[in-house]
């Protein structure tokens, strides 16, 4: 189960990417941070369960 919200993860993580690369496009450069640290908390957090609980 811990691999399903990893790919959930994972796909948000992307979509969070994506949008991150348009704000700092459009000049955001604050939210553009912003969404990149919330993006690669989405990701490292489920890998930190999988790690940790073994």
């Amino acid at each position: 189960m811990e691999y399903v919200f990893l790919l959930l993860a994972l796909l948000a993580g992307v979509h969070g990417i994506s949008f991150c690369l348009w704000l700092k496009k459009n000049g955001n450069r604050l939210g553009a941070f912003g969404v990149i640290v919330l993006a690669l908390l989405n990701i490292v957090l489920p890998i930190y369960n999988i790690i940790r609980e073994g």
